[in-house]
């Protein structure tokens, strides 16, 4: 009788695992679609156009001015004083 019953386990548990290897399979297989599609869409963008390039020349050119207005607008407080600073060649001297 017991072996009977791990007979009957063993069975159903092939079977869960037969299921379980065919959706493992069947994602796999959707899985692997959607990349190859996924890599044939990033081929087909042309990363040299000439709007890309402009975009590009507009962030350097954003990143340039957000570089110089940071050190430009130093704040002057007591424990930060921009014309103390050893880097004060970048501090704007006061207009008064």
């Amino acid at each position: 009788m017991k072996y009977q019953n791990l007979k009957t386990q063993l069975r159903l548990l092939d079977t869960v695992l037969k299921k379980k290897k065919d959706r493992y399979v069947m994602a796999l297989a959707q899985y692997e679609r959607e990349l190859g599609a996924l890599r044939e869409k990033n081929e087909e963008t042309d990363s040299n156009g000439p709007s890309n390039q402009e975009l590009r020349a507009m962030i350097e050119k954003t990143e340039l001015m957000r570089l110089v207005m940071s050190k430009l607008v130093m704040a002057r407080t007591e424990t930060n004083d921009g014309l103390a600073d050893p880097r004060r060649k970048y501090a704007l001297k006061p207009s008064r």
